[in-house]
């Protein structure tokens, strides 16, 4: 019976060592986890007031102006594509299923390529 009573009360110290090592730990993880999301926020508040400061982190303008357009023109060619899905007459008559029309692009974009390469070639020829 004491066997038993010194295993539970050394059970018990290691608890309460245990406890006693872990709350002041986690109490710390808190308030640092706490300070951290304050001073990120106050940070991010600060970045978005200066205008400097976000011109140069933020994409060049052209860049900005290009996904504009792309993101335009991906929602016209999506409506499009809902107009003409609508129509059965124009489902039923459409010929090129969608890995013709996929090498078609393909083979147009390469071609675009090779002229691009072609013109850019002859223009350092040139100089």
């Amino acid at each position: 019976m004491k066997e038993i009573r010194a295993r539970i009360d050394a059970v018990f110290k290691i608890t309460i060592r245990t406890v006693r090592e872990t709350i002041p730990k986690l109490i710390g993880h808190f308030l640092v986890r706490m300070s951290q999301d304050k001073l990120q926020a106050e940070l991010y508040q600060k970045i978005n007031e200066n205008d400097k400061i976000l011109d140069s982190l933020g994409e060049p303008k052209h860049i900005t102006e290009r996904r504009r357009t792309l993101n335009d023109i991906i929602k016209t060619l999506k409506d499009s594509l809902k107009v003409l899905q609508r129509d059965p007459d124009i489902t039923a008559a459409s010929v090129i299923d969608d890995s013709e029309l996929s090498e078609l692009l393909r083979a147009d974009a390469n071609k675009q390529k090779i002229d691009k390469a072609a013109s850019v070639g002859a223009a350092s020829h040139g100089n």
